[in-house]
């Protein structure tokens, strides 16, 4: 979706199958129908590609799974695949310009606490090469139990947002009033659009910028939060767009008495 760019983007909904090449295929279609931004609420490493994973280790059973991976290279129909398909239209954004974020991951749903991504190479897109990976925080500022985190994930954002009505949320009482009846979305898939957004009002301030200066501004602009996780800190939406904005004082033109009248 649009996150908090709503009053200045025109969302581009692309649908898929939830299949790796039909994800990838949509990565590409909005790259070609010209999206500025693109937010990719999905992603995973070898626990999420199952299958693929299972095959590699299955062939060199003996080598860690990264070198394994590095060890079978593209000769076989699975995990490389996906790896080189994802990272081939991250480049393919980045040659148009367009800024990627994808989620991080919310592996510690459930367990209590988040995977550190830092050390899988396989995860993806969150890791691929030109996308900026999105971590959740709560209103706390702290990352969330179930956020992954470390290397990888390059900014952070809120979750919990009441973002729309869905039929959970409207059949949540009978009256069909208040805020109770707008969905919280909850996640790093939450928190991927929110900055996605943000940087949209970023592109609508300053239509030159690149996905490396939209980077830059996000986390140099960023709040700093007391979780160590939460590095380089959490997106401040104010302060990235303002600082694209020229601020000079304002000008005051009289036309009305002209200089030298009495009244």
């Amino acid at each position: 979706g649009a996150g908090i760019g709503g009053p200045v983007a025109r969302p581009m909904l692309v649908r898929t199958d939830y299949t790796m090449y039909n994800e990838t295929l949509a990565f590409k279609a909005a790259v070609i129908h010209g999206a500025d931004v693109i937010s990719l609420s999905f992603g995973g490493g070898c626990g999420w590609w199952d299958w693929a994973c299972e095959g590699y280790q299955y062939l060199c059973p003996e080598l860690p799974f990264p070198l394994c991976v590095d060890y079978l290279g593209g000769d076989v129909e699975a995990l490389g695949e996906i790896l080189d398909r994802f990272d081939a239209e991250a480049l393919l954004a980045y040659s148009f310009g367009v800024a990627v974020f994808a989620a991080a991951g919310n592996e510690g749903a459930g367990a209590g606490v988040g995977a550190d991504i830092g050390n899988d190479s396989t995860y993806r897109p969150a890791k691929s090469p030109y996308v900026i990976g999105v971590g959740a925080i709560g209103f706390d500022a702290m990352a969330r139990s179930y956020s992954n985190y470390g290397g990888g994930v390059d900014i952070w954002a809120p979750d919990g947002i009441r973002s729309t009505v869905d039929p959970n949320s409207a059949g949540f009482d009978p009256d069909d009033l208040n805020i109770d009846e707008i969905n919280e979305f909850f996640g790093t898939s939450a928190a991927t659009p929110f900055v996605a957004g943000v940087a949209a009002l970023m592109r609508a301030a300053d239509y030159s910028l690149g996905p490396d200066d939209i980077q830059e501004i996000l986390q140099t602009t960023a709040n700093a939060s007391a979780d160590p996780k939460v590095t380089p800190g959490y997106v401040d939406a104010f302060r990235a767009v303002c600082d694209l904005l020229p601020n000079a004082a304002p000008t005051v033109q009289i036309t009305f008495p002209s200089f030298g009248d009495r009244l």
